[in-house]
């Protein structure tokens, strides 16, 4: 018999994998819907990249680094759009203030004196705003309870 009457005939051959590289042939069979014979040939053949796509498998360390990876993109990108949102602030606040200049008598000019000679507002100031703003928030809130409560 020669080589070539062989040649159409599958052969069976049994291997013995260590349990990590089961599970990946296990679970890219279940994934792809497909036998673990039909992936360990396509392996074989060099063609499970062609028939799954661009599968890799990925180690438990590597799969670390690339989950550390997406988290700073992810900042990175996070940053990004807070920056991008207080640019858009930013040019609002300008469209505002032409606008503001457009409809009143001052030129550019002196409307930008006008801004800079303002007092400047600091932060213990400010804290005092919100803390008188709470109170009387608190104040109204009490009178409509007040006032809803009265028969």
């Amino acid at each position: 018999m020669s080589e070539n009457d062989n040649k159409g005939c599958a052969k069976a051959i049994s291997v013995r994998l260590d349990s990590s590289v089961y599970e990946v042939i296990e679970s890219l069979a279940n994934e792809y819907g497909t036998s673990k014979s039909v992936i360990v040939r396509l392996a074989l053949d060099q063609a499970l990249e062609k028939y799954l796509g661009n599968v890799r498998y990925v180690d438990q360390r590597q799969a670390k680094k690339i989950n550390h990876n997406i988290v700073v993109v992810g900042n990175i990108l996070e940053d990004i759009r807070r920056d991008i949102r207080m640019l858009g602030v930013n040019i609002n606040q300008i469209a505002k203030a032409r606008n503001a200049i457009q409809k009143s008598s001052l030129t550019f000019d002196e409307y930008m004196a006008l801004i800079e000679s303002a007092p400047a507002i600091s932060k213990d100031d400010i804290t005092i705003l919100s803390r008188r703003f709470d109170e009387v928030i608190k104040k109204v809130g009490d009178l409509n309870h007040v006032h809803k409560n009265k028969p």
